[in-house]
């Protein structure tokens, strides 16, 4: 049974989305995920026999192939336009560039479209102990530069990203936090010691940790943020900040030839013009499709709509260090008091689902039998009056403009909605550098603000920057809970993948009931390709992986 003929069973109903998202699973990944490693050729896709549990999401539906004759591969170029351009080609110390030069310099381990998380350059992760973990390398994996990969240019790059100095945003201290070191067992096996029991080890591998060629850094210089060399399926021929990327087909590559001979990023910040340029040829694939232009894409025949529901997911983060939301009497109030199906009806045009508690259905720990807030008003007055706020109050409620998917008018809404209970928001919206920057200020300056999380894959990852008190992440807004925390620390050092998933379902169901934050709606990633594009998959974090499966390809 192939891709193809499992979503025709789930589109006609014969299946449900269970067993569909099974299904697609083990064709993705080969075979059943289990423990802790994977087996895999060097030669061939990584088949996953041993694995930390992968996070799950539901599975977007891909471009249909039509009966066409097969052409012959690599060729094609892929011109992609994207909303946001690429920062440098030094994706160990990017922000916006980790998808397309991801293309070129790879990982670890790779996401997938399933949104499973598997394992990569590193074949097999074997657990010897809590804290210590060796990952097997692949063989016969060659830079673009002919340099080899190995257990000596892992070591380089664990060392180089720990380094404060190089300037990883999620590496130095943020890595050491959990990597304590690495050490060269032999030419392809590396040790890793971990500073505390690290059960989904996979996942808390930082996705900007990916492998360099140490040849190439020597010798670039400061020039290694404008070339990039890796063992990836394209190879760099250059890159334009703020006009184009360059790739071209890696035909050694280890998993074998991409399908596409050649790939060109154009960034165009501008919805309307990345619509003009896809209608009219001049790219392939646009992200970021503004849905209220999905009928007009529709309609202008030879253009596909792809959909996948997005693992980040923004909330209203609650300062549980001020009045009144240290008490959870109001907090549960506030989530009584907004009706997020109309605003995913209304404000959302339908692109999105209401949100059940903290993280979506793509992370650990889901649980399909619990529902959102209801919407009860009534309910919300009562819980105010018994947490002795029986005329309501006033509080700043602040959030970025144009950061994530209607945040202004969903912010208005929410004002409005809780206005009904005698509650008075007052907005403060600002430009994403300057509220970014005001969000993550120790001790946190805003009441009540719109953020993300999630987009890392790992309910461990997201928790850990804003519940989890012992470690005061960036996101942390005062939420403090003994008992959640030791639960955590329990999850986290647990080895188990299915007795891992009952304890993150724990700490969800925690997070439900003490709402620390005001959970609001689900929203999905939508892209629109070309006829022409075939086994392109959109994935839950937004990005893309041009070489997965068989490879994306143009005919």
């Amino acid at each position: 049974m192939d891709e193809g003929e499992v979503q025709e069973l789930f589109r006609s109903g014969q299946i449900d989305r269970r067993t569909f998202l099974r299904l697609m699973a083990g064709l993705a990944s080969g075979s059943a995920l289990a423990a802790m490693g994977v087996a895999c050729a060097p030669t061939e896709a990584p088949q996953a026999t041993e694995a930390p549990q992968a996070t799950k999401a539901v599975v977007p539906t891909p471009t249909s192939v039509p009966a066409t004759p097969a052409p012959q591969f690599p060729s094609g170029e892929l011109i992609v336009a994207q909303s946001a351009g690429i920062d440098t080609m030094d994706v160990q110390t990017s922000l916006s560039g980790i998808m397309m030069v991801g293309h070129m310099i790879e990982s670890v381990s790779q996401r997938l479209h399933t949104g499973e998380l598997v394992p990569h350059l590193a074949h097999t992760w074997e657990n010897v102990d809590e804290v210590t973990w060796l990952l097997h390398l692949q063989e016969g994996v060659e830079f673009h530069n002919g340099e080899k990969f190995n257990a000596d240019v892992l070591d380089y790059n664990f060392k180089r990203f720990a380094d404060p100095a190089t300037g990883a945003p999620t590496g130095g201290e943020r890595f050491t936090r959990y990597f304590k070191s690495c050490e060269v067992v032999d030419e392809y096996t590396v040790k890793w010691t971990t500073q505390i029991p690290l059960g989904p080890i996979v996942e808390f591998t930082p996705e900007n940790f990916r492998i360099m060629s140490p040849k190439a850094i020597a010798e670039l210089g400061d020039d290694v943020v404008n070339v990039a060399v890796g063992t990836g399926a394209f190879k760099f021929v250059e890159w334009t900040p703020g006009e184009k990327l360059v790739m071209e087909a890696n035909e050694d590559y280890w998993m074998g030839p991409p399908k596409l001979a050649s790939v060109v990023l154009r960034p165009i910040v501008e919805d309307a013009t990345r619509i003009v340029e896809l209608k009219t040829g001049r790219v392939d694939v646009i992200d970021q499709v503004p849905v209220g232009r999905i009928p007009e894409l529709e309609d202008a025949g030879g253009i596909q709509i792809l959909r996948a529901p997005m693992e980040m997911s923004a909330y209203i983060e609650l300062n549980c260090f001020r009045e009144p939301f240290n008490n959870v009497k109001v907090r549960q109030a506030m989530n009584y008091a907004i009706d997020r199906e109309a605003i995913v009806q209304y404000i959302m045009m339908g692109a999105g689902e209401p949100q059940v508690g903290y993280l979506t259905s793509a992370h650990e720990g889901y649980d399909p039998d619990l529902k959102p807030y209801p919407y009860d008003p009534d309910k919300a007055r009562s819980l105010l009056e018994q947490a002795g706020y029986p005329n309501g109050f006033k509080f700043t409620l602040s959030g970025p403009n144009n950061r994530y998917f209607k945040d202004q008018a969903t912010l208005e809404a929410i004002a409005s909605q809780l206005e009904a209970i005698g509650v008075t928001a007052e907005l403060n919206l600002l430009d994403w550098g300057a509220y970014i920057g005001e969000f993550i200020q120790k001790p946190p300056v805003f009441d009540a603000g719109l953020i993300g999380y999630g987009d890392q894959g790992s309910a461990f990852v997201s928790m850990s920057m804003c519940v989890y008190s012992k470690g005061e992440g960036a996101g942390w807004y005062g939420y403090e809970n003994p008992e959640w925390d030791a639960l955590y620390e329990e999850a986290l050092a647990t080895f188990d993948n299915e007795e891992r998933d009952l304890k993150v379902r724990q700490l969800r169901q925690i997070l439900y009931d003490e709402a620390p934050f005001i959970y609001v709606a689900e929203t999905q990633v939508i892209y629109a390709v070309r006829d022409s594009v075939h086994d392109f998959y959109p994935h839950p974090n937004g990005r893309f992986w041009l070489r997965e499966g068989e490879g994306c390809y143009k005919a």
